[in-house]
């Protein structure tokens, strides 16, 4: 089996050492988006898809691929599944959200977004982060150690706007129509993801809905083996 991991935003590659260190792949690819692997993240899901398929071509995964997704990472995940069904057995996504879909909530949460790209570029990476992981949906999430030189700023900012999820690149009726079966897994306490994932389960049954207990959003990390076992 092999493995592709897509971290979230504020994430990097090391997100997947918990389920690394839970089994062995065959092969591995989880890039670090927001530093080394940045390019990926520069012009919108599309060109995000055909270089990441180009890359799993030339590294040689071409069969028992599992894509493992979250947040934002959940939301690459499915584009890519979407583009390339094909490619892989297993679609899990964690913690992501589908997409926007309403103009009216489209409008609000770029304005959302404008004010955090603003915060993000004025104020220093201790002060916007702190006041990132406290917003209300990170509540009961473990803490984090979050170090400037992780990140890329103007990569982040592409993250935040250009793989908003009001930007997809398909319908909802596409993604209903999907014809495999995908993975939904949220934390228990985190109920705005839970509804959403209710949501979808109720119009593609043929979906596996996992909500893992005294969970928040942030699922996935190091120390995240636990309930990752009950899915690998």
């Amino acid at each position: 089996m092999n493995l592709i991991g897509l971290h979230g935003f504020l994430g990097t590659s090391k997100d997947f050492e918990g389920l690394t260190s839970l089994r062995k792949f065959d092969h591995i690819w989880t890039p670090n988006l927001f530093l080394e692997d940045q390019r990926l993240l520069q012009k919108g899901f599309n060109d995000f898809c055909d270089q990441a398929l180009s890359e799993l071509q030339k590294q040689g995964f071409v069969k028992n691929n599992v894509l493992v997704g979250y947040s934002l990472g959940g939301r690459l995940a499915l584009h890519l599944a979407l583009k390339a069904p094909e490619l892989f057995e297993r679609v899990i996504l964690i913690s992501t959200h589908p997409g926007i879909f309403c103009e009216e909530e489209i409008l609000q949460r770029r304005m959302w977004e404008g004010l955090w790209c603003k915060k993000m570029s004025r104020e220093s990476f201790e002060q916007w982060t702190s006041e990132w992981l406290s917003q209300p949906l990170f509540q009961g999430d473990s803490p984090r150690d979050l170090k400037e030189p992780d990140f890329d700023l103007q990569t982040l900012i592409c993250g935040m706007t250009l793989f908003s999820n009001t930007r997809h690149e398909f319908d909802w009726e596409s993604m209903i129509k999907f014809p495999s079966g995908l993975t939904w897994v949220h934390g228990e306490l985190d109920l705005k993801f839970g509804k959403i994932h209710q949501k979808i389960k109720s119009e593609r049954p043929q979906d596996q809905l996992i909500s893992i207990p005294d969970r928040g959003h942030r699922l996935l990390g190091p120390q995240s083996q636990t309930w990752l076992s009950q899915i690998f």
